[in-house]
């Protein structure tokens, strides 16, 4: 091989690392329509808390982000095999098996006890303090099937649980008194509460039993997966001291306040 080819291909080579370390990392991530998480608009602008605070986090580290919708299941089924790269939930042992994350959550959700109007046992409700109580007093809990969460921390416990396919069929399965209570976070319950027109149907007890933490969970194979494990949360923190987190949850949070 002549010098002068060896030079020709020693430069191309170079110009294709250059040009592929030179592109914008993107991190592919998978999410489920949830007002007010993440969702489109009427325009098929993508709005939402966490959508806000993980694409300014993400921003932040040089990290561009495509969101694709798809039911919650897939989401999971989707980050597994390789299909994208994160998704926004809760770390539980299943999930840690093929995903990275950061040590500290972002955000806690505030799971609050929810009811039927007129149930006959509406006082014994309003005793529950604990989880454990739930299974004590004989209660039952309606929640998704694909809720790690509730999986991990309510049917452990070995409380009754009736299991919906969709989030939106949680509310309508309380309202006919299928089951005895749900545990969801106020703010996001209440948008779909009234998309189902089940707001005189539907009792927020204001009984706080625990918080869900939420983490940005990517994908072990994923090339910024380790980035993100070791760097998120110190740029989170940068977001609180600079006030952005307290300007992103303000939005919404007085949006999403329920009516009644």
């Amino acid at each position: 091989m002549s010098k002068f080819a060896f030079l020709t291909i020693f430069l191309c080579l170079h110009l294709l690392i250059f040009a592929e370390t030179a592109k914008p990392e993107t991190l592919r991530i998978a999410y489920p329509e949830f007002k007010p998480f993440f969702y489109r608009t009427g325009q098929g602008e993508m709005e939402g808390l966490f959508y806000e605070i993980i694409s300014e986090a993400l921003g932040r580290m040089h990290i561009e982000t495509t969101w694709t919708a798809f039911p919650w299941s897939r989401c999971q089924a989707l980050v597994q095999g390789g299909m994208q790269d994160a998704m926004i939930t809760v770390p539980t042992r299943e999930r840690s098996e093929y995903t990275l994350t950061h040590a500290t959550p972002f955000y806690r959700k505030s799971m609050n006890v929810f009811t039927y109007q007129g149930h006959p046992r509406f006082q014994e409700i309003l005793g529950i303090k604990k989880l454990q109580d739930i299974k004590e007093f004989g209660f039952s809990v309606i929640t998704y099937t694909t809720n790690g969460w509730s999986r991990d921390n309510v049917a452990s416990l070995g409380i009754t649980v009736e299991e919906s396919p969709t989030l939106r069929s949680v509310w309508l399965m309380l309202a006919h008194h299928r089951g005895d209570l749900v545990i969801e976070w106020p703010l996001g319950a209440w948008p779909e509460i009234q998309n189902a027109g089940l707001e005189k149907d539907i009792l927020d007890t204001k009984i706080e039993l625990t918080s869900m933490p939420f983490h940005l969970l990517v994908r072990k194979r994923c090339p910024l997966a380790v980035l993100v494990e070791q760097s998120f949360d110190g740029i989170i923190e940068q977001m609180r001291r600079d006030g952005t987190m307290r300007k992103i949850l303000a939005r919404y949070t007085d949006r999403n306040k329920p009516s009644n």
